[in-house]
């Protein structure tokens, strides 16, 4: 899975991006308690043992 295929998943589940500091994202959702940080790195393959299911 590449970085932008993970931030599309997150907004089509309703997260919105909240602030950006250079290539740190962290993304809100209303209802969800917890911050979700991206460091987002664009084409490049997000590293497998970096994405736990839910």
């Amino acid at each position: 899975m590449k970085f932008s295929e993970l931030v599309r998943l997150l907004e089509e589940d309703g997260f919105r991006l909240l602030r950006e500091k250079g290539s740190v994202r962290y993304y809100h959702k209303d209802g969800v308690p917890r911050l979700i940080r991206i460091d987002y790195h664009g084409p490049n393959e997000v590293p497998p043992e970096r994405v736990t299911p839910s």
